[in-house]
């Protein structure tokens, strides 16, 4: 049996949530029935709480995944702490939690290049875990299918992910210690390519997520899957004996929303709602990380060859149902 273990904290409202989940799944996985709960869901109330602990474990077996137990712990909160930022928290990383990577997801640039407000807290949450642990961070993100490119003032396209290294080389991140992908054009993208071109080759197998509590359902949803199915296609002989070299550990961070437009969250809450639904239908369907690579390269509207001139029309957003307020979030 191999072993995929998730962690979640959220940052909200002066509280620190953090959560924990582990799941096993069969070398043999084949056809899993996908269950997705989110800790954002589940604590979204007004109560100031300090902390609040979500143990999920699953049986593993060969044909579904299947949540077996919920126990829920809060602890009151100490005198709140002052912060520069809404929704951003310094956080303690103990040693044996220290990352391999800091990954931050992609949220959008403005016409002018400029980052929108929720991506500005993602970068200073993962500014704050790097100075605590010295982990690399790695930048995700190329562009939207939404909306047209952000062009340099060379003419080049403004990949998302330059734009936030920019934002914290200013502040004085080594360069050297970020890395980036520039390949993925949605939140799926940004899951694969952290996972092909960085996870796989760099053996990364403790990896914080960043994002915005608005993004995380199904941001966690996307790297569990892909990280469930990566665990799986290398089938280990002993899985046992291996566990501690081979299994992953995704710790998701959750930054929060307030401050940020109520109706462009609401917005795109609704839009994310319906796009968790779709990528659950989908994960149920495709099982191995050889039928996700089919699947991503000749059916995905932003990677596969036989649709592409469906994005080389920028203003074909309506073909997503979006309406102004959510298309503002891209």
């Amino acid at each position: 049996m191999c072993s995929l273990s998730m962690t979640s904290t959220l940052l909200r409202g002066g509280a620190h949530v953090r959560s924990t989940a582990t799941s096993s799944a069969s070398r043999a996985l084949h056809r899993p029935t996908f269950s997705y709960r989110t800790p954002s869901c589940a604590i979204r109330t007004g109560e100031q709480l300090s902390t609040k602990r979500i143990v999920l474990s699953f049986h593993g077996c060969r044909n579904s995944l299947q949540q077996t137990r919920i126990g829920l712990r809060a602890v009151l909160p100490p005198a709140p702490s002052r912060r520069a930022h809404p929704g951003r928290k310094s956080l303690r990383v103990h040693a044996q939690q220290v990352p391999d990577a800091i990954v931050i997801l992609a949220g959008g640039l403005q016409e002018d290049g400029a980052l929108p407000e929720w991506v500005v807290r993602r970068l200073d949450t993962a500014y704050d875990l790097h100075r605590e642990s010295g982990a690399p961070i790695l930048l995700t993100g190329g562009g939207t299918p939404h909306k047209a490119p952000v062009l340099c003032p060379s003419g080049q396209v403004l990949h998302e992910s330059t734009a936030m290294a920019e934002y914290l080389i200013k502040k004085g991140v080594d360069k050297t210690r970020m890395y980036k992908e520039w390949g993925s054009y949605d939140t799926i993208g940004n899951g694969y390519f952290v996972l092909t071109s960085h996870a796989i080759p760099r053996g990364w197998r403790n990896l914080q997520v960043v994002t915005s509590d608005f993004h995380m359902p199904r941001s966690r949803a996307i790297f569990e899957w892909l990280f469930m199915l990566a665990q799986a296609a290398e089938g280990h002989e002993n899985c046992v004996d291996a566990r501690a070299r081979h299994s992953y550990h995704l710790t998701y961070i959750s930054v929060a929303d307030e401050g940020i437009d109520p109706e462009v969250i609401a917005a795109r809450r609704e839009r994310e709602a319906q796009s968790l639904k779709n990528l659950q239908a989908t994960a149920a369907e495709v099982t191995t990380l050889e039928a996700f690579h089919e699947w991503f390269h000749n059916e995905h509207r932003c990677y596969s060859v036989a649709r592409q001139a469906e994005i080389m029309y920028p203003t074909e957003e309506t073909a997503y149902g979006l309406n102004d307020k959510a298309l503002r979030s891209y």
